[in-house]
């Protein structure tokens, strides 16, 4: 099997997993105050299993996020040692918090869908039929 197609399945595998152990520690035991509705969307690991960016997706206004991200990057290393503990791994990557906004994005994009809908729907009712067959 091809070497690049192992790591690749490592790097995935990997991802997973700290993905899961990253859900967990965040979700039951997290407990600073400042720490909004956190949800993990994905982790990307580096070509040489080093890094890992977690991507996550926080719910509330700007001021919530802002808050919600500080509180994370200050428990970073109590996060990172709770997955090393728990993957088992001789050597845990370093990992860091990324904001993803693709769900607030299409839940915006979804609104103003449904906001031209109805406007759109809205303008057939006031034309007055034609009466032509």
């Amino acid at each position: 099997m091809n070497g690049s197609v192992m790591t690749n399945r490592r790097q995935d595998r990997l991802a997973e997993r700290i993905k899961e152990e990253a859900s967990r520690v965040i979700l039951f035991e997290m407990q600073d105050p400042r720490m909004g509705f956190v949800t993990v969307i994905r982790v990307k690991m580096s070509a040489d299993l080093v890094q890992a960016k977690v991507y996550i997706s926080i719910m509330g206004s700007e001021v919530d996020q802002s808050r919600t991200l500080a509180a994370l990057k200050h428990a970073t290393g109590y996060i990172q040692a709770q997955i090393s503990e728990r993957l088992g791994v001789r050597r845990c990557p370093m990992i860091s918090f990324v904001l993803d906004d693709t769900v607030q994005r299409g839940i915006r994009i979804s609104s103003l869908i449904e906001q031209v809908k109805k406007e759109h729907s809205g303008e057939g009712q006031n034309e007055p039929d034609s009466g032509t067959v």
